[in-house]
């Protein structure tokens, strides 16, 4: 089991390292674009300071947060 664990672990660090690679090579890619969460990102960042990866830290709890309160809601009243 510990094994199996430890294997499972490597393959899901390594996906996240191959996954942070990819959006830096399309973030420095400047002739090719990026996408609408990764501008969204990187003008924070400008506008703001905080890294790159902080701000998607932060706009991903903002989006789920905003989400859990919206459905919150729609629960609350459909039920009354």
């Amino acid at each position: 089991m510990g094994r199996a664990l430890f294997y499972r672990w490597l393959f899901f660090i390594s996906g996240l390292i191959v996954l942070a690679l990819g959006f830096t090579m399309i973030i420095k890619a400047d002739r090719l674009g990026i996408g609408p969460w990764d501008v969204l990102n990187v003008g924070l960042f400008k506008n703001f300071g905080l890294t790159i990866g902080t701000w998607a830290i932060l706009v991903g709890l903002a989006v789920i947060v905003s989400t859990m309160v919206f459905t919150r809601k729609i629960r609350k009243s459909a039920h009354s």
